[in-house]
């Protein structure tokens, strides 16, 4: 019966021409399925531009209708630093923030890194996009798709509604995190009279500290090591986690150097989980990650842009919500999954598929080829059915059949093609500013 609607959905929606019926579909059949797709068509929205600079937002009412008063949105990206899915996410990102309210943007990058993008630009007064390369993931800080981004951040800055940004994810050789991390964290533990940081085991702490730090995947550290990271982590807890952000500046919070020391714990099962049944010390398990990235949304959310609404911005991998199960049974666990658990009802999340990575059968061609279109999740239970029998690209831009668009995202952006790849470590190179550690 698949088979039967897929070919008829081609023959009525004109990509194929007709070629003998064979018995393949009743007339009734191609008629419903006609009217079917026509209503399919119908709901789905034109684009005019996927450019930033677009700032006629009357394309986009559609979609800001169906957001309604949804506190978090989140943009997803098949692909890192591949620019029309970056542009297309940036205007999103700026209708959000001019004309629905957010004015949070919490990205898939280092939480140290960015909170010292922040810093650097208060104190050495550096644009955000000369801080960005080395912080900011390099998907959007070393692309040209993402210079936009940056742009904006910069170009609301000192606004009356400047659009605020932070980092919810783990360490990973964040040019700051390597450079000022360790003597920074030290710091705050020395000022705040830290029993852990006085201990004898503080140096066997810093060495799997250093580990995680340079991101070494290959050279997991000694049991012993890592138990005493555990034991000490433990003791940095119970020493930072019970006292509430109280408005401070998040650098100078207890409670932000709680979540760092718990996403510093998460990291060691995401870099050295090789003595469990999921995989090897040189294949990162994602789950840790993913929870410490939730956590840490949650921490900016209800602490420093407590009542803010906010868009999150992150690869597919982490965004969409799992629905699916991983070889044990066990629910796939990822950020979106863990902050649904948090925000339920309260989160609006899209996807951009590229209609040249889709295969006739995919639900892009039976549209208008080459056009820029969105499409909200219908509530008719007879497009439902249709929409579900149809490959979308979704991860990495691979096709997915039966694909998860209502359960994993509400929102589907189509667009010609994903466009170019232009990461250039050259053009957008590291900088160092110094901290002062008084």
């Amino acid at each position: 019966m698949k088979n039967k609607k897929i070919w008829a959905l081609m023959v009525v929606a004109g990509l194929l021409s007709a070629c003998g019926g064979g018995g393949y579909a009743t007339p009734k059949e191609v008629s419903e399925l006609q009217s079917s797709v026509e209503q399919l068509k119908s709901s789905a929205n034109k684009l005019s531009s996927i450019d930033p600079k677009n700032e006629d937002y009357s394309d986009l009412a559609a979609f800001g209708a169906a957001v309604g008063d949804k506190r978090i949105v989140v943009l997803t990206e098949a692909s890192h630093g591949t620019d029309n899915l970056m542009l297309l996410n940036t205007r999103l990102l700026k209708y959000l923030h001019k004309e629905k309210g957010f004015d949070v943007v919490l990205i898939e990058s280092g939480m140290f890194d960015l909170s010292r993008m922040e810093e650097i630009r208060d104190i050495q007064k550096v644009n955000y996009a000369d801080s960005a390369p080395g912080r900011i993931f390099w998907g959007w800080s070393r692309s040209e798709g993402g210079q936009p981004l940056m742009n904006y951040l910069d170009q609301t800055a000192n606004n009356t509604r400047p659009l605020r940004f932070a980092g919810i994810d783990y360490f990973a050789q964040g040019v700051s995190a390597v450079n000022d991390f360790i003597p920074r964290y030290e710091r705050f533990m020395l000022k705040n009279n830290s029993v852990a940081f006085q201990s004898v085991q503080w140096a066997s702490y810093r060495k799997v500290l250093n580990n995680i730090i340079s991101f070494e995947i290959t050279n997991r550290p000694s049991e012993a090591d890592l138990k005493t990271f555990r034991e000490l982590s433990a003791s940095i807890d119970s020493e930072l986690c019970n006292t509430p952000y109280a408005g401070e500046a998040p650098l100078n919070s207890k409670s932000y150097w709680c979540r760092i020391s718990k996403t510093l714990q998460q990291e060691t099962l995401y870099l050295w989980h090789g003595n469990t049944p999921e995989g090897s010390s040189s294949d990162p398990w994602h789950p840790p990650r993913d929870i410490a990235q939730a956590a840490n949304a949650q921490w900016w959310l209800e602490g420093p842009y407590k009542g803010k609404k906010a868009i999150i911005w992150t690869h597919t991998y982490h965004g969409l919500i799992a629905s699916e199960k991983n070889l044990q049974g066990v629910d796939v666990v990822n950020t979106a999954s863990e902050l649904a658990k948090l925000y339920p009802n309260q989160i609006y999340t899209t996807h951009i598929a590229a209609i040249e990575r889709a295969p006739i059968t995919s639900v892009e061609s039976n549209f208008i080829p080459n056009s820029l279109l969105y499409m909200n999740y219908p509530t008719a239970a007879n497009l439902q059915n249709l929409l579900k029998d149809l490959s979308i690209g979704e991860n990495g831009l691979m096709q997915k059949k039966p694909n998860h668009f209502g359960s994993s995202y509400q929102s589907l952006f189509l667009i010609p093609n994903p466009g170019a790849w232009t990461v250039d470590w050259k053009k957008y190179p590291d900088q160092h500013w110094p901290q002062a550690l008084d």
